[in-house]
């Protein structure tokens, strides 16, 4: 699990760098320590606070940015419309086990804790009932993916990934696809790659 929250850390970093355009991308002051969550006292959501240093981390995604929420109050107000209501009330429907790690324009990334740590589920609003499908098997693996995806679109890509008719240009979905395939297996590719399309 260490090894796990090491890689976490060291993507998660990777990751803010390439947004920040290499720039150094450290939050100064900010620990583990003083991102202690109040919502959950699960070590696995402890370490996805501390990797993303106590501040949301904000992806350019294909129309609506990913926000993933990186301290406990943004994680808290995040599980608003989803777990519970804006007066706390619990919904029926959302499973006691899942938190909002995340979400693409109310489309909540989810974590959902298992013997050997966390799962990452992707679920789209509005269905009527919710069926997130497993995007990694890990908050680590998740982060390779995003890393990948931040190569791409900005390394690569130069945020140019849309076409004039705002359509994500085939041959960057060709190229993300084929890196993805990569590091997660068929199944959790193809939800990835539903998270691109909007």
């Amino acid at each position: 699990m260490q090894d796990q929250d090491q890689d976490l850390n060291r993507t998660v970093g990777e990751i803010r760098s390439l947004l920040s355009g290499g720039a150094a991308a450290a939050l100064p002051g900010v620990t583990g320590a003083t991102v202690a969550p109040a919502l959950c006292e699960d070590d696995v959501i402890i370490a996805w606070l501390a990797a993303l240093g106590g501040a949301d981390l904000v992806i350019p995604w294909s129309a609506d940015d990913l926000v993933l929420y990186g301290n406990d109050a943004s994680l808290a107000a995040g599980q608003v419309g989803y777990r519970v209501d804006a007066a706390g009330r619990r919904f029926g429907g959302w499973q006691d086990d899942w938190i909002v790690l995340g979400q693409i324009g109310s489309d909540p990334v989810v974590g959902v804790r298992c013997d050997d740590g966390c799962r990452v589920l992707f679920a789209r609003h509005g269905a009527g009932a919710w069926t997130p499908a497993q995007v990694a098997g890990s908050p680590a693996q998740f982060a390779t993916a995003l890393r990948i995806w931040c190569a791409l679109r900005i390394g690569q890509y130069a945020n140019d990934i849309l076409d004039d008719t705002y359509a994500i240009r085939p041959a960057f979905l060709a190229d993300l696809r084929a890196r993805i395939g990569e590091v997660l297996p068929d199944a959790e590719a193809a939800v990835f790659m539903e998270m691109v399309d909007d």
